[in-house]
């Protein structure tokens, strides 16, 4: 508008008019007026322009400058939502984002769309933010979950979730048909979990992960995402010796691996508990777990129920690790069963190709010696040439260490005959 000479005071009134002449019909979508662009893609390079980002939940600060869009986090489940979107899903399945933090953990790309609206558990995909205060590129494949389709109509960024406070800066939000990022900066990528080794004299297993000179909540939330292998760097040895925790920052040998009970450990330091290590028996007590498969909500998804049967002790904190051996099969959605004491934590992940890990930890209680029901819910989708998933115990860890698998029942497909595999870890 700024092209006519008169565009300029106060403007009071506003015309527009369509093609004329000829009978017909038109319809608007929208009509704006400002300085202030709409995306996608969301660019941020207007200062005070947030491009109709709001704060949905524990963030402040929220404002663009100098190209970037920054906001801080200010307890667990921060987000950010931008209701103003329109779009084909199956055009644009690749969501790329620019960002830097001062804080690591899971982020996820939330969404709304017309086949499954609402910005709710399901309509989601997941990533790993490292947390450097370095710029990174993530590119994130939305279309690993079967909702994205139809048209969008809503977006949702969840930054670190670990709860702690930290601040993030958003270059620019696309979305697009392609993965490649629009800029040669390297994408961040799979990095196997490593194994801690070294000599009792060099391994200080202290509980500071994060190596800040003092034990947090971060560093208990690190050290689970260790366990799940969703951190996108990897560990220094002295990184990992401190999550593989002793308490009371002892150099004598714990037992060379991270699980969910390291991170419960540390946190029950934070709060400063006596003993902030929970005493396990060797065996876990006895128990199985059961793995029960059921056809998904969506056409071309599986549902695999973990069901937990004759624990002899009480459950605070326990490691799975599962292998899928199905080609293609992807982990696009997991939630908590109904045994679910208010975990402190709770998170599956495929830690690796052909394996997903379930973890979980309380800082104080858990289940009782004896309960039985689900422990968690896992939604793979499938290729279009499977019906089912192979699932198997690899591991079992914690509180849950030395359980076996009774039996996996398949039932993916109603005109599947139901069987039961004998399996071992």
């Amino acid at each position: 508008m700024a092209a006519n000479s008169y565009w300029l005071g106060t403007i009071d009134q506003l015309r527009f008019d369509p093609p004329g002449g000829v009978g017909g019909q038109i319809e608007i979508d929208y009509i704006r007026l400002g300085s202030c662009p709409a995306g996608p893609p969301w660019e941020f390079n207007t200062d005070g322009c947030t491009e109709g980002w709001v704060v949905a939940n524990c963030m402040s600060g929220l404002s663009v400058s100098g190209g970037a869009l920054s906001a801080s986090t200010t307890c667990y489940d921060p987000h950010i939502v931008n209701n103003d979107v329109q779009l084909a899903a199956a055009a644009f399945p690749h969501a790329v984002i620019r960002m830097r933090s001062t804080i690591g953990s899971d982020g996820e790309f939330f969404f709304s769309s017309t086949v499954r609206p609402g910005l709710v558990t399901g309509n989601e995909v997941g990533f790993t933010i490292v947390g450097d205060n370095q710029w990174h590129i993530y590119s994130v494949d939305m279309s690993v979950n079967p909702y994205w389709s139809g048209t969008i109509d809503a977006f949702r960024l969840d930054p670190p979730d670990s709860g702690a406070v930290g601040t993030i800066e958003v270059d620019y939000i696309r979305l697009q048909a392609v993965p490649v990022p629009p800029t040669p900066e390297p994408t961040q990528t799979f990095t196997p979990q490593p194994t801690a080794t070294g000599t009792p004299e060099s391994c200080l297993h202290s509980g500071d992960v994060n190596n800040d000179g003092g034990i947090t909540p971060g560093d208990a939330q690190t050290a689970f995402q260790y366990y799940l292998n969703c951190i996108a760097l990897a560990p220094t040895m002295e990184q990992y010796c401190a999550a593989d925790f002793c308490g009371g920052g002892t150099i004598s040998p714990c037992d060379n691996s991270v699980t969910p009970g390291d991170a419960q450990g540390i946190m029950r330091q934070y709060l400063g508990f006596t003993m902030p290590c929970v005493k396990r028996s060797a065996a876990g007590g006895g128990g199985s777990l059961t793995l029960t498969q059921t056809p998904g909500r969506e056409p071309g998804t599986v549902t695999v129920t973990v069901g937990l049967a004759g624990t002899e002790q009480p459950v605070s904190a326990f490691g799975i690790a599962l292998t899928c051996g199905t080609a293609g099969a992807k982990l696009v959605g997991s939630q908590a069963g109904g045994l679910n004491p208010g975990w402190t934590m709770f998170k599956c992940a495929a830690a690796e190709p052909g394996m997903v890990r379930i973890g979980a930890w309380t800082s104080a209680g858990g289940l009782c010696a004896g309960q039985e029901g689900t422990l968690a819910e896992l939604t793979f989708s499938l290729p279009a040439d499977e019906q089912e998933i192979d699932i198997r115990l690899r591991s079992a860890e914690d509180d849950l260490a030395g359980f076996t698998v009774n039996h996996i029942e398949l039932s993916a497909a109603a005109d599947i005959t139901p069987a039961i595999w004998e399996t071992t870890k």
